[in-house]
């Protein structure tokens, strides 16, 4: 996803992709949102450099979250299999990879495997932040429900629904790119000028 700070808004995202072998397309019909590898970044300028930091990867976990907390009135509260998508990039790309990285080694599927998330405080000059500790339970042996095959299904959806928007709308943005020949040819007319007015005039 691209975020444009001046427009403060995204202005480019890609599919859902689920491992580094897909094409990210992008709804500008271009992929990866233009964001180029770090080993190939040495020639580019200071502008490009920094456009490139508000292009990020994000990893999406689509999950049930179960947790016990309490109100702003003191009132403790308890939620059970709320479904919920969990966005991180930066500091928390990692923590997120290395979890599931476990839960893979494994060999367990992740709607078997209980994860409970903390976080750690981090300090780095002035700078105080926040990153995910992430304990994995391989053992839980939970079990689909019906429920939760459902819940299964709608992100399914969701993830279609995303992705077909964005491949439609990269089918558009392709269209509306000339290639190469398209334009060598309107370099040349430009040049030559209007064939009509040439002949008549």
């Amino acid at each position: 996803m691209h975020y444009d700070p001046e427009k403060s808004e995204y202005v480019n995202r890609s599919i859902i992709f689920k491992n580094w072998k897909e094409e990210a397309i992008d709804i500008l019909g271009g992929t990866r949102c233009g964001k180029i590898p770090f080993k190939e970044r040495s020639s580019l300028t200071p502008e490009q450099l920094a456009e490139q930091r508000t292009i990020r990867c994000y990893r999406l976990l689509y999950g049930l979250l179960s947790f016990k907390g309490t109100k702003a009135n003191g009132e403790d509260h308890e939620v059970a299999n709320l479904p919920v998508l969990w966005r991180v990039s930066g500091t928390a790309f990692a923590p997120v990879g290395s979890a599931l990285d476990q839960m893979k080694k494994r060999k367990k599927h992740p709607f078997t495997c209980k994860f409970s998330i903390d976080s750690k405080r981090q300090k780095k000059g002035g700078n105080v932040y926040y990153t995910p500790e992430i304990a994995v339970d391989a053992d839980a042996n939970l079990e689909m429900s019906k429920e939760g095959v459902e819940t299964l299904a709608v992100f399914q959806d969701i993830i279609d629904t995303e992705n077909n928007e964005v491949v439609d709308l990269y089918k558009v943005a392709k269209k509306g790119k000339p290639i190469s020949s398209d334009t060598d040819t309107q370099k040349v007319v430009d040049e030559v000028g209007d064939p009509i007015k040439t002949l008549s005039t």
